[in-house]
């Protein structure tokens, strides 16, 4: 029992290893593959021979016939893989007026160029942000329509910044597709090996292999689904800013500097002023109130000072009439 579950190993590490070298031929020159499919038939075959019953004898020849087809076809599609793959990623940052009008528009765009978008996020319109508002965008275009789309861009709004970058991909992908062939291979393989399996010991280790090969299997179809997804459509971030007034940003000469810095200056004391204005308006409520608080209490003060002034007044009055009144008893005193 133990020596067969020895050359169950020894065969199933050898499906294993005819894969390995399937998927470096496929990349690899035709020589290199010639010899690969020869040590890929001895290794099934001897693997198939240690069978214990007649009927895995009978099924050792189609186990090489497998790898040597399959194998082939592997080199064919590998050599009519065509083009690039190559994943390209915009960012810009743009200035706009009509904000609510550009992002209809770019919205709009997108769909006419066949593409979705991926994210959407605004923020601003309160008083917090002065009622400026900003936003964030990414979608996805055609790889084929990206050009044509980042000049509606650029025509829709200011463009301060722009970014382009592109990836090549292609050894990847054709990597992670050879290797998903030589897998699938082996998935064959050790389906043909199940179905030949009589102990259950045997038919456990093969499932057993057959499962983390399906895994991989799945594993690599999903990596490929990503890059065609990558590849196919073009990932596009835009950053948009509302403003009243946009950047400048071409090459200016001297004459244009300082007509710049001239605009800019009588740009910013308007400005000023108007924020000055607006903030005075602002404060009218308070500067009322306190007015009122402040007219009250000085008209208070003005009583209160009259009515002690008074007061003062009137008792000096009363002092100086008792000492007129003492002085003409004192002389009517002496004259009597």
């Amino acid at each position: 029992m133990s020596m067969k579950r020895r050359k169950l190993k020894q065969m199933l590490a050898g499906v294993v290893i005819a894969t390995n070298i399937l998927a470096l031929a496929a990349c690899g020159s035709s020589k290199g593959a010639d010899t690969t499919t020869e040590q890929s038939v001895n290794m099934e075959s001897s693997s198939g021979v240690e069978m214990s019953d007649s009927k895995a004898d009978m099924a050792t020849p189609q186990e090489g016939a497998v790898g040597i087809e399959s194998q082939t076809e592997i080199m064919n599609d590998t050599s009519q893989i065509s083009g690039q793959k190559l994943i390209k990623e915009v960012s810009m940052s743009v200035e706009t007026k009509t904000f609510d009008d550009f992002i209809n528009e770019l919205t709009a765009q997108i769909g006419s160029f066949g593409g979705y978008v991926e994210n959407l996020d605004i923020s601003g319109g309160s008083y917090e942000y002065e009622n400026y508002r900003s936003g964030y965008l990414v979608a996805r275009i055609p790889a084929e329509r990206l050009d044509g789309f980042v000049k509606i861009v650029k025509d829709r709004g200011n463009v301060i910044r722009a970014n382009e970058q592109t990836t090549d991909v292609t050894l990847q992908y054709v990597d992670t597709e050879s290797r998903l062939k030589a897998l699938k291979i082996e998935q064959e393989t050790l389906m043909t090996l199940l179905e030949n399996a009589t102990k259950m010991e045997d038919i456990i280790a093969i499932q057993s292999q057959l499962t983390q090969v399906r895994y991989e299997i799945e594993s690599k179809e999903s990596q490929i689904r990503t890059y065609d997804n990558l590849v196919n459509y073009s990932t596009v971030r835009i950053d948009f800013a509302e403003v009243d007034r946009e950047t400048q940003v071409e090459t200016k000469s001297f004459a244009n500097q300082i007509k710049a810095k001239l605009s800019d200056n009588v740009y910013a004391i308007k400005e000023g002023f108007k924020n000055f204005l607006i903030e005075f308006i602002a404060a009218l409520p308070y500067l009322i109130l306190w007015g009122v608080i402040i007219f009250a209490f000085v008209i208070g003060g003005k009583k209160i000072y009259k009515k002690h002034i008074n007061k003062i007044v009137k008792g000096k009055t009363i002092t100086n009439n008792k000492e007129t009144i003492n002085q003409e008893d004192n002389e009517k005193n002496k004259k009597e």
